[in-house]
């Protein structure tokens, strides 16, 4: 493979991690919930600099382990408490996850088959959004891939070779836990278990690490070192409610399906990855059903065959292990979201860039890519149907999740751009389709690639905006005013939710932050002041609240002051404890002398 061509690629592919994660990086406000808590958990923790026990508004917050608090909490420490800040790690993983995906393809597939599975990896629709947003499911991805490929290069590994990608292997293994927690090691453990049996059943001894007892006790240590300081401390600082949220909650009570609001059908996660990874997931899912490997129908035009082993043969068994085992680990799970199965996107890209590149130089395999292509086109209008009459769905959803889903009608705006995106996809779809009918195959991943990359910029510069102008713009902006009118003195209140929308934290002022002047349980205030009446305040209490909540607030004796569209912001004036006035009190002294 020419310098020249690799050059080239990186430079694309650059472009394409741009358009994927840096475009627009800060366009959109802080969302709810997931992100809302992790981006004001890193900003409590640089304003605190306690590094052992995340907070959420002074509160310990142990949902999850710290590495993203710790990465996101350096970054705006560096560059500013702004969204683009608190996300720079999250977009960071991810190119680097593309990257990555490109050496492997290239070292171990071919250099076309490297490409487009690193460029089908950056313009997914799920790695998109995981790479803008401050959620751990990036970390865990990059670190744990890192963590099974480096293994799968030093399998044959001997000496110092074979020591220091042990040592490396068990450190990005503790640094997967202590992004997500136990799937940091399950999966891995899991993934290349399996996969070690499957080797020895084609006759292939076990991975260097794993044979010999020397190396594996060596990742195990390393794994130990890196995961277990931060389990130790933050125990031994918050004792038993460490162990009630951080293990027995979150990790046993998540699995079990005790999150009711993530509650989802088994096969919740076939049209999750099919949405996710479109269009891409045809390509997997083609890749998956055939029973003959990419490069067997690549040698329909005379290739020689490939010996079982081969490191090509091999990477293909892991990629199918790896796949198959974060998608049946997480759909046992009865906790369903679909940015979970990320971990399973890099071996999908890899395994859909393999065999769309083999199958292109086949009359048979272009007939799958154009059907491919057809099925595409069908699904892309059928999600524009759902964006239009949503009830079904809707309805599905609530069913599983418990609760009812509010889903006021989509503004005009939103569903004309909507119709934008499809009409953007389905474009590249069949661009593709007829580019590949005549034998075009650079014309037809060019069209595809660039739909693709077209789509995601309209959805950053015109879907993004409107999203944030429905949902928390304006209650983001009426949090940064009461911020700053509370100045040095005063407190700031929510009277929102359910759901709780934590997002809102980020927009306030530091000082308010760090001197724990900000409550999300504005209600229970509230609901101390008899009504009609004012109750002693020793400070003002400016409260943003929804518009329905104007009458409680108007009978404790705030005052509204700001209207948006859906949030107001209102002020509950201090009022000192009433004093008995001289001459009551001279009266009462004359009373108890006489």
């Amino acid at each position: 493979m020419s310098a020249r061509l690799i050059t080239l690629q990186a430079c694309l592919l650059t472009a394409l991690c741009y358009v994927a994660f840096w475009n627009g990086l800060g366009h959109l406000d802080i969302t709810d919930l997931d992100e809302g808590l992790y981006a004001a958990a890193a900003r409590d923790m640089a304003l605190t600099g306690d590094w052992i026990t995340p907070r959420v508004n002074g509160a310990p917050f142990f949902e999850k382990p710290p590495l993203l608090y710790w990465l996101s909490s350096s970054s705006i420490r560096w560059l500013g408490p702004t969204e683009a800040a608190v996300r720079t790690p999250t977009a960071l993983a991810a190119s680097v996850l593309v990257f990555m995906t490109w050496l492997v393809g290239i070292r171990y597939l071919d250099r076309r088959a490297g490409f487009l599975s690193a460029a089908f990896l950056a313009l997914s629709p799920i790695s998109a959004g995981s790479g803008r947003l401050v959620t751990t499911d990036m970390l865990l991805t990059l670190t744990l891939s890192a963590g099974i490929l480096l293994l799968f290069a030093a399998r044959n590994a001997r000496g110092s070779r074979a020591i220091l990608a042990s040592a490396a292997v068990g450190f990005l293994c503790g640094l997967a836990v202590l992004a997500k927690g136990a799937p940091g090691i399950m999966i891995p453990a899991g993934v290349v278990g399996i996969w070690t049996l499957l080797r020895r059943r084609r006759g292939i001894g076990a991975p260097s690490i794993v044979r010999n007892p020397a190396l594996a006790g060596l990742a195990l240590m390393v794994f130990l070192a890196t995961m277990l300081p931060w389990h130790l401390a933050a125990w031994r600082a918050n004792g038993r409610s460490f162990t009630e949220e951080y293990v027995l909650r979150q990790h046993i009570g998540r699995f079990k399906g005790g999150d009711v609001s993530h509650h989802a059908p088994p096969y919740f996660f076939i049209p999750g990855f099919i949405a996710g990874f479109f269009p891409w997931s045809l390509f997997t899912a083609a890749a998956l059903c055939s029973r003959r490997g990419a490069s067997q129908m690549a040698n329909e035009s005379g290739g020689a065959s490939e010996p079982a082993e081969n490191p090509t043969v091999e990477l293909r068994s892991l990629l199918r292990t790896w796949f198959w085992v974060v998608f049946l680990v997480f759909s046992a799970s009865g906790s369903k979201l679909i940015s979970y199965i990320l971990p399973l996107y890099p071996p999908a890209a890899l395994l859909a860039g393999d065999w769309a590149t083999a199958a292109q130089a086949s009359v048979r395999g272009r007939r799958i890519l154009i059907t491919g292509g057809f099925i595409a086109a069908t699904l892309l209008a059928l999600t524009l149907g759902l964006f239009s009459w949503p009830d079904p769905l809707i309805r599905i959803i609530e069913r599983y999740a418990n609760r009812p889903i509010e889903a006021p009608p989509l503004d005009a705006a939103i569903l004309h751009t909507v119709q934008i995106l499809a009409a953007t996809a389905a474009g590249g779809v069949l661009s593709f389709c007829v580019s590949m009918s005549l034998r075009r195959a650079a014309i037809a991943w060019t069209s595809l690639l660039a739909g693709m990359a077209m789509f995601l910029m309209i959805a950053v510069h015109r879907g993004i905006p409107l999203i944030d102008h429905e949902t928390v713009g304006s209650l983001h902006r009426l949090a940064a005013a009461a911020g700053a009118r509370a100045g040095d003195e005063a407190s700031v209140a929510f009277l929102v939710g359910p759901p709780r929308r934590p997002s809102a934290l980020f927009y306030l002022p530091d000082d308010l932050l760090k001197e724990r002047r900000v409550t999300e349980r504005a209600r229970a205030l509230i609901a101390t002041v008899p009504a009609g009446r004012s109750s002693p305040r020793t400070r003002d209490l400016w409260v943003v609240a929804p518009k329905r909540a104007a009458s409680i607030l108007r009978q404790a004796g705030a005052v509204c002051t700001v209207r948006e569209s859906d949030y107001e912001l209102w002020v509950l004036r201090a009022i000192p404890p009433s004093k008995p006035s001289s001459d009551r009190r001279s009266h009462r002294e004359e009373g108890t002398t006489s």
